[in-house]
């Protein structure tokens, strides 16, 4: 039955969690998904800076001591890193290019994430990335009014005055969509809270953002449409 593999798989990360000297924390539903699992490990976990990983990306051992450093500045509330992707995406695979195309996210890593930290609107990209838990404590948590609540966390946290940092240095290594429908069901999702970010929490419109950075989230959402 679905209910008894869950449980296994459950009870396996559990013990492999224990074998490595981690905690493991289990909350009983599934609530806003990923921001409330975070929310829910906040409440339950101590420690002034946050680091976020999903279950695909691997750090090198030198990630927190190459990074930690700009939580001096105490308006420093995120510092994103770039994803490296070690598979070929959908268009590299299908297409047999490989080794002469670039993976699909580059552009968005290595040009337009960097350009923005300029103006101060580096987003959080959900993964390979630093918090500080002052910052996301005061906003109540991460956001979980939309479909992507990274974009949605970060553009909240720069609108206090909280600065966000890009740091272009690759320190992980992870897995993208390994199949076409694995691809569409990630951008669909995407796109689901671009819109509802435009709907509901709108950058042109919201208090406290300077006209750069209303700019650059009205260029994020504008993109899904």
């Amino acid at each position: 039955r679905p209910g008894d593999e869950w449980a296994h798989r459950v009870a396996a990360v559990r013990e492999l969690a224990e074998h490595l000297g981690c905690h493991y924390l289990c909350r009983p539903d599934r609530n806003h998904a990923k921001a409330g699992n975070i929310n829910a490990a906040l409440a339950r976990s101590r420690g002034s800076v946050v680091m976020i990983m999903d279950c695909d990306h691997v750090p090198v051992r030198s990630f927190l001591t190459e990074t930690i450093g700009y939580f001096k500045d105490p308006k420093v509330a995120l510092v994103q890193l770039p994803h490296h992707f070690y598979n070929p995406d959908t268009f590299q695979r299908n297409l047999h290019l490989e080794q002469d195309l670039t993976h699909e996210q580059d552009l968005f890593f290595r040009v337009v994430l960097a350009g923005r930290q300029a103006a101060n609107a580096v987003m959080f990209c959900g993964s390979s990335a630093l918090l500080r838990r002052s910052a996301l404590e005061l906003i109540g948590g991460i956001r979980v009014e939309t479909a992507i609540e990274d974009t949605h966390t970060s553009m909240t946290l720069q609108s206090l005055g909280y600065r966000g940092i890009y740091h272009p240095q690759i320190l992980s290594g992870a897995l993208s969509p390994e199949s076409f429908s694995g691809y569409l069901t990630q951008r669909m999702r995407w796109t689901r809270g671009g819109i509802q970010i435009f709907m509901l929490d709108n950058p042109l419109l919201k208090p406290g953002l300077s006209l750069l950075q209303r700019m650059h989230y009205f260029a994020s959402t504008l993109y899904f449409f």
